[in-house]
């Protein structure tokens, strides 16, 4: 019996929970959005204080909470401070990277530290670009000939510019002037013994087709460049780091420290486009600081690719932090309704709740995106900053719809003279490979430098021979929550499946349950309990004493039926009878003898 009872109420809960459990997963997808600003700044502020958190945490915690003056930010500044190097400023102490080193910077100086001893130290660790200083050329455009002496230090060459050409060419490699052998080395020119305006420039040839002319040249007859080769290694005897210089030199440009003394933007605009949404996000942001300073334009192809990146929800890659940062590089832009999608995202993440992720810095890059504001006062571009006016001088070179200029294309291996580090006329090195002859195939003929995308590096595709950056494109979803009702996420696109059940069938589902409990619950205790007479309504019968035991024999013996003897029949005797008669009086002999001995008698 109480085998089939336990049976019962163990059935019943597990019945009951997976009614409640089917309510609690509709709630849980449908909850309201009711982002709280104040609430999310508390917690940020409350789990900042904790210990063992990591200088990236801890930074951007702090980054997060600075404009909020009702916030005390002591112990994280003392807990940021704690964790670095005394000697040299620099995070953490004993592995000392140059990205934790600028996060740490940045945020110290938000909070008005000096921070002069950690940038002497990230400054030691700049690097040459060893790797890319056969591409670097001097571009001259000049209306008038004459001469101009380009040269490093007091030694300058002498170059003959006619019809604003340079022999053949229009450029002059850095190994026709000397030797680099130092980040941010300075060239000097002096183009006086020509008459008129003179336009001397640096620029980068990234390929046959790529040229990149930095900045906006220099109108002067004589003057200097510094030659911006620079990069930044992970840690400080390290090699050139894509994603130290990226990061590092992200968080210098937000502190106001001028490009220009590190030399990072080329070293990050020519190398591969990064695949990586984040880090694209991060080196749009960081380009625009350049443009701020008066480095380069924008080139429009990175904020281009960071916008059709959005997904439909408002997300890059439906992340938080990507999310975050990709808004904050696009707030300064004409991108204000791409920027609004991404705020209405995250709202939505957060809901109810005081934080997006455990992550802090998720969060604090959440609440800097959320507030629209700048929060480490760098100062903001627009969309005019993007330069669009039409092709006519130098400064030109670094649009899109200006590279078919003469001036503004690489002419190394077209100008018939081996120059450069070709190993034939206008072949080997940066140029296509030579024939056994020694030979460029002749410029008549079809000269590819690709046949398939594969021939390209990443981020890459082949038109028509050549490798161009191709435009990345968002995946359609990346999770089942992004696709209509009905439809699941699979391999990015939102595929078709069975209806789920809706919060009205489970409803339905519920009740159905509690009646089946109802009934089988009724059925049983019919059944076990009151058909088999086990259980009756009214009092319970209790424990029966030996008195009332007793008087329930005596009443029973009474209410017998007496059976009298046939009057005509005096040979039949009723021989059944006396039987009964003599054991119910030797039961009541023992009954009286039980009933003394029980009271003692």
């Amino acid at each position: 019996m109480k085998r089939g009872l336990t049976v019962f109420v163990v059935l019943a809960f597990v019945l009951m929970s997976f009614g409640v459990l089917a309510e609690d997963n509709i709630i849980n997808t449908s909850v309201a959005t009711g982002f709280n600003e104040l609430k999310s700044y508390t917690w940020l502020h409350t789990e900042s204080k904790k210990e063992g958190l990591s200088v990236e945490a801890l930074s951007m915690s702090i980054l997060a909470l600075v404009s909020k003056p009702q916030y005390d930010l002591t112990s994280q500044v003392v807990a940021l401070n704690t964790k670095a190097n005394p000697d040299a400023q620099c995070w953490p102490a004993g592995a000392c990277t140059t990205r934790d080193t600028a996060y740490a910077l940045l945020a110290l100086k938000s909070v008005g530290t000096d921070v002069s001893k950690g940038l002497i130290w990230l400054n030691k660790t700049l690097l040459m670009d060893s790797a890319g200083l056969k591409n670097w050329v001097v571009v001259i455009d000049s209306k008038q000939n004459g001469t101009c002496k380009v040269g490093f230090g007091d030694v300058l060459k002498p170059f003959e510019i006619k019809n604003n050409k340079i022999g053949n060419k229009y450029t002059i490699s850095l190994s026709e002037v000397g030797v680099v052998n130092k980040p941010l080395q300075t060239i000097n020119f002096d183009c006086s013994a020509i008459s008129g305006e003179v336009v001397v420039a640096l620029g980068y040839d990234k390929s046959q087709t790529e040229r990149f002319i930095v900045g906006a040249g220099i109108k002067s007859a004589t003057g200097s460049l510094t030659i911006p080769n620079g990069c930044f290694p992970m840690k400080s005897s390290g090699a050139c780091d894509f994603d130290a210089t990226l990061y590092t030199s992200w968080a210098l440009s937000e502190m106001g420290e001028d490009v220009n003394n590190y030399g990072t933007y080329v070293y990050l605009e020519t190398s591969q486009m990064p695949s990586d949404q984040l880090k694209l996000a991060f080196l749009s942001r960081y380009l625009e600081a350049s443009v701020l300073n008066g480095a380069t334009l924008i080139p429009t192809y990175y904020i281009d690719s960071l916008v059709n990146l959005q997904k439909s929800d408002g997300s890059w890659n439906g992340d938080v932090k990507t999310t975050s940062v990709a808004a904050f590089a696009l707030t300064p832009t004409d991108k204000a309704d791409k920027v609004a999608n991404a705020r209405a995202f995250l709202e939505k993440r957060i809901g109810n709740k005081e934080y997006w992720t455990t992550n802090l810095a998720d969060n604090a890059w959440a609440l800097i995106a959320m507030s629209g504001v700048n929060a480490f006062g760098t100062g903001y571009v627009s969309g005019a900053t993007l330069d669009t006016s039409s092709c006519s001088t130098l400064d030109d070179c670094a649009k899109e719809e200006c590279k078919f200029l003469d001036y503004c294309q690489p002419s190394t291996c077209s100008n018939g003279i081996q120059d450069s580090d070709e190993l034939g006329v206008d072949c080997g090195g940066v140029c296509p490979a030579c024939t056994p002859g020694g030979q460029q195939p002749s410029w008549n003929d079809t000269v590819s430098e690709c046949t398939i995308d594969m021939d390209c590096g990443e981020g890459k595709i082949c038109e028509n021979g050549i490798c161009t950056f191709s435009t990345p494109t968002a995946p359609e979803c990346t999770a089942d929550a992004e696709c209509s009702d009905g439809k699941n996420c699979v391999g990015g696109k939102c595929i078709t499946m069975p209806k789920k059940e809706s919060e009205s069938s489970l409803a339905w589902l519920r009740i159905l349950i509690i009646l089946i409990l109802l009934i089988g619950g009724g059925a049983y205790f019919y059944i076990y309990w009151i058909k088999t007479g086990k259980f009756k309504f009214g009092k319970s019968k209790g424990t029966t004493s030996f008195d009332d035991y007793k008087k329930q024999r005596e009443t029973f013996v009474s209410s017998r039926p007496s059976i009298q003897a046939p009057v005509q029949q005096p040979a039949s005797r009723p021989a059944a009878e006396k039987p009964v008669a003599r054991k119910d009086d030797e039961l009541e002999l023992a009954l009286k003898k039980a009933e003394k001995i029980l009271h003692g008698k």
